[in-house]
């Protein structure tokens, strides 16, 4: 676990989403030319493998290294793209009166198009939850892409189990609009049917305490709120979206612990090449670190992808936490 406690630029957050668009219109481009890679790679080497000047050399020093480097990227975008990786994290705090297990996801992102999470990516990842034993499942946003389809949302109903979720910034987009989806007069009303959301208030779980905030980004945010029914002596979990939360949170919080997704752990994450991410704190990739006295942050890698199927050195990711009695 890292500390980064003294890093943080508390109480001096904007409603800036200049971050959130440079991140939307880097990775835009770059994940078109990466999933094209497989196909421009390909189309490179039959060129050379026709021209008749090409030497034995030539074929072994650059034709095999390109065809083993296109059947890396067909890896990446088309089988990992399909696997989930399950890490575990374990919590032990005397306010846990009861050992409690909670399988956190985030970022969905569900949809129809290449890089979204389609009908049967989907139910693998529903596949996999359900052969996990768990007390509660907790979705940190973003459910939907940009689109939101009826059939896909519904299909959430085959988690078994309780389960909470909150809204991420794909999802806030669609929540004031009068869309009529079988009946609902908004998104937010659907996700509500098929899995209770959690807007700045918050459920118990034994004496854990469950508190969903509002998209930072979004008007409804309300931290000032969620303080208001923080509880010293309870072990408390907030759940943001965005895990730029940690500049609202002070070193004395009672808050124990934070669920954030959002940054996807950048999906590339290979030192100096790893991709932007709408955050201020781009070293924010993955796990745990220490934010106050008291609280961490667990960022989620997230289930889904945005604008690229490529993940190189980061996983999708399911996290299972263990609440152990202190």
């Amino acid at each position: 676990m890292v500390d980064i406690s003294k890093k943080i630029k508390r109480d001096n957050y904007t409603k800036d989403h200049s971050e959130g668009l440079f991140h939307e219109i880097a990775i835009t481009v770059i994940g078109i030319l990466i999933d094209l890679t497989p196909i421009i790679l390909i189309s490179f080497s039959i060129s050379l493998l026709s021209l008749n000047i090409i030497t034995l050399n030539t074929f072994v020093i650059l034709i095999i290294p390109l065809i083993l480097l296109t059947l890396y990227f067909v890896y990446l975008i088309f089988i990992k793209f399909y696997k989930f990786k399950i890490n575990e994290f374990k919590l032990k705090d005397k306010r846990i009166n009861e050992n409690t297990t909670i399988v956190f996801i985030s970022d969905l992102h569900t949809g129809n198009g290449f890089y979204e999470t389609n009908k049967f990516r989907l139910k693998r990842i529903i596949n996999i939850l359900n052969t996990l034993n768990y007390d509660l499942l907790i979705i940190g946003g973003d459910i939907f892409n940009f689109k939101p389809d009826i059939n896909l949302i519904t299909q959430l109903k085959d988690i078994k189990g309780s389960k909470l979720t909150v809204l991420g910034n794909h999802d806030h987009k669609f929540k004031f609009h009068n869309i009529k989806l079988n009946g609902f007069k908004s998104v937010d009303k659907l996700i509500n049917e098929v899995i209770p959301v959690l807007h700045n208030e918050g459920k118990y779980l034994n004496n854990i305490h469950i508190i969903g905030i509002d998209d930072m980004w979004e008007r409804d945010f309300n931290i000032k709120e969620i303080n208001k029914k923080l509880i010293e002596k309870d072990f408390n979990i907030l759940i943001s979206h965005n895990p730029d939360i940690i500049d609202h949170i002070q070193l004395e919080s009672p808050i124990d612990l934070i669920l954030s997704g959002h940054l996807h752990s950048g999906q590339i994450n290979i030192n100096k090449l790893s991709l932007p991410m709408p955050t201020r704190y781009q070293w924010l990739r993955r796990g745990l670190y220490k934010v106050g006295n008291r609280t961490k942050l667990l960022l989620s890698q997230g289930i889904g992808v945005s604008r690229s199927r490529l993940r190189i050195n980061t996983d999708n990711e399911i996290c299972v936490i263990r609440l152990i009695k202190g």
